[in-house]
């Protein structure tokens, strides 16, 4: 009897914590994504879209003046709103820096998009942080950009939400029907069906 009652308890307790939410949160949902931005030599980017959150994770590659510059993308969009924020950081070539096409070699190099997407084409303003060999940060001040392709797939990962439960949750309801006195099958029945969600009822 101890035992059954013990594995009772943890049914509850577990439902109970299953229970707790309201039902807002959200299902995981993910696209891909390809982002080709006119930026100075052209990116083209693939990866990955997160509907529930506007997540962006993407990689790419870049040519330079004195080689090839591996590109890692993150940001956030809005489906609905259109807002994207994007940045590029790039790896170091061959030779540990980055050229920005001015003859200064970098150590660090990245910039920021910032802006609207409007029919899959961005407008808004870009911002370059570089840090010279030796030297310290600089960030531009925002620049007006558009002319750049935005794509997130259509393969269904869209965000649903599942519906706010009214009236509470059914963990409420499972630990009512215990404090109430329910028993043994009864209760288990209980918390298996859970359509039943709030108050205890009795």
């Amino acid at each position: 009897m101890r035992k059954i009652l013990l594995g009772l308890t943890a049914l509850i307790a577990m439902v109970a914590t299953l229970g707790l939410g309201t039902g807002t949160a959200n299902a995981a949902a993910t696209d891909t994504t390809k982002i080709w931005s006119g930026l100075g030599s052209g990116h083209l980017y693939q990866g990955s879209y997160d509907a529930c959150t506007g997540a962006i994770k993407a990689t790419g590659t870049t040519a330079g003046a004195t080689g090839t510059y591996a590109e890692t993308v993150t940001g956030t969009y809005n489906k609905t709103s259109g807002s994207l924020t994007l940045t590029s950081v790039y790896s170091m070539d061959a030779n540990d820096v980055v050229d920005d096409s001015t003859g200064v070699n970098n150590s660090a190099y990245a910039y920021t998009m910032t802006g609207t997407v409007t029919d899959n084409w961005f407008s808004g303003t870009y911002t370059i942080t570089k840090t010279p060999v030796d030297g310290t940060p600089v960030t531009s001040a925002p620049a007006a950009f558009s002319g750049v392709w935005f794509e997130v797939s259509d393969n269904g990962g869209t965000c649903t939400v599942p519906p706010v439960l009214g009236g509470g949750n059914h963990g409420e309801y499972v630990s009512g029907a215990a404090h109430a006195g329910v028993k043994g099958k009864a209760l288990a029945d209980i918390a298996k069906n859970v359509a039943l969600v709030g108050p205890y009822k009795g």
